[in-house]
């Protein structure tokens, strides 16, 4: 009986990822291909909700820590993972979130503090910053 079982388990499973793939082949040729164009996507101007990594794909990502933070100028300092350094700007429209995407402000950021931040090549001014949370963050379930 067990043998059965395995063997009609088998056949299923071949069945339905046979069925999965067709179903995906048929999409594959409905699929009208994408326009081809050099324009760069660029972010939403209306800042009316949160922005998330997705939303920010025309964007420059970086990761890493607060070097210096100039409030008066709107300058924030970052060395990347790569040891890097790179300044960027800070406008009134930059998002702050913390890890759970609750609004934050200048004032919160401190030196040393890990950040993502998400900038336009062209003006280096950024778009959002988002503080990434520390080890003991972490460890204490903050």
């Amino acid at each position: 009986m067990k043998n059965y079982l395995g063997y009609f388990l088998a056949v299923f499973l071949c069945f339905s990822l046979d069925s999965v793939q067709r179903l995906q082949a048929q999409q594959l040729e409905s699929a009208e291909p994408a326009p081809k164009t050099d324009a760069i996507r660029t972010s939403p101007a209306d800042h009316s909700t949160l922005l998330h990594p997705g939303q920010l794909q025309a964007l420059v990502e970086i990761e890493g820590a607060i070097l210096n933070l100039d409030s008066a100028k709107g300058l924030l300092s970052i060395k990347d993972t790569q040891g890097h350094p790179l300044t960027i700007g800070i406008q009134s429209t930059t998002r702050i979130l913390d890890s759970k995407n609750h609004l934050l402000h200048l004032a919160d950021l401190k030196s040393a503090d890990h950040i993502r931040a998400y900038y336009n090549r062209e003006d280096n001014q950024a778009q959002q910053i988002d503080l990434l949370p520390s080890v003991g963050d972490s460890l204490l379930g903050k």
